[in-house]
């Protein structure tokens, strides 16, 4: 066969490579999940719509925790985390936030209390949904929040809705419910029990050295559901007031359930997210690209 033609044929197989590689990197961008909470779900449920909206600001994913330990002047957004933080996980958290900077948790009932007592705050979020007589919709556990302090929890001072929120014990309130409000300890199981009418915290805040806490117990006042809530509420808001902080925010892709995706979109993310999986990747395509260029020479 002539040399000329074995050589296009080379040719012909690294550029097919390349754009098999191409092609896989724009089906990565494009593949969506339908994961709660999913960073990449455009559905009701998902987070798509709050993080999209960070895209002309400057944000930095964390991955893990020990990366932390770099930043300073800059705010963490743990998202409905559900990860069995080790030892070594909670110091690397514990110091971002002695530094000087500023960790936002939203969380309800997955692994925020660990966190909490981790980085040795007085902060807890406590079992059980919040309804309300004072709700937003002809739901009792849509309840409408109100701010009692200055927070960056409430933009403008606007009250919020949340979604089965829970009630938070400690530190300073920023948001809570009405007086018209209960906790329902037994929400899944759908029984009925005598009501105790009180107000409960469910956005707080609390300083440890530096550094600044602020936990709100309802991490569904993110996904795309609750973005297109009516005019009297803030919950939108919340995105704008988050981005145009002077701070530069980092999105913890380590514990957050916006961030553990599943099906063919969780195995490109561990790929990317994977030192070792990246080099494993880029030494295979370099042998391919090896191997024609000898062939080529032969």
């Amino acid at each position: 066969m002539n040399s000329k033609v074995i050589a296009i044929r080379h040719i012909n197989a690294i550029a097919f490579c390349l754009l098999a590689a191409a092609l896989a990197v724009l089906f990565i961008h494009l593949t969506t999940t339908s994961d709660e909470f999913g960073r990449y779900n455009p559905d009701w449920n998902g987070t798509s719509t709050f993080f999209d909206s960070f895209d002309r600001h400057d944000i930095t994913e964390i991955a893990d925790p020990e990366l932390l330990k770099t930043y300073t002047n800059s705010t963490l957004l743990v998202v409905a985390p559900d990860t069995k933080f080790s030892d070594a996980d909670l110091t690397a958290y514990r110091n971002f936030v002695l530094h000087g900077n500023t960790l936002i948790l939203a969380d309800d009932f997955g692994s925020g209390n660990m966190l909490l007592n981790g980085l040795g705050s007085s902060l807890t979020i406590l079992p059980g949904d919040l309804e309300s007589v004072d709700r937003a919709y002809n739901d009792p556990a849509m309840i409408v929040a109100y701010p009692v302090g200055p927070t960056i929890l409430s933009p403008e001072n606007k009250s919020l809705v949340l979604d089965r929120a829970a009630a938070i014990r400690g530190g300073d309130p920023g948001l809570s419910t009405s007086l018209l409000s209960w906790v329902n300890v037994n929400s899944t199981a759908g029984s009925t029990h005598e009501r105790t009418f009180t107000q409960y915290t469910v956005a707080a805040h609390e300083s440890i050295l530096k550094g600044d806490i602020y936990v709100i117990s309802d991490p569904s006042i993110f996904i795309n559901g609750m973005q297109s809530t009516d005019k009297p509420y803030a919950t939108a808001e919340y995105i704008e007031t988050l981005a145009g902080d002077d701070r530069r925010i980092l999105i913890d892709t380590y514990s957050s359930r916006a961030y553990h995706v599943t099906g063919i979109r969780g195995i490109f993310q561990e790929i990317q997210t994977r030192t070792d999986y990246k080099v494993i990747i880029a030494a295979a395509l370099l042998g391919i690209i090896g191997l024609a260029w000898r062939r080529r020479q032969t």
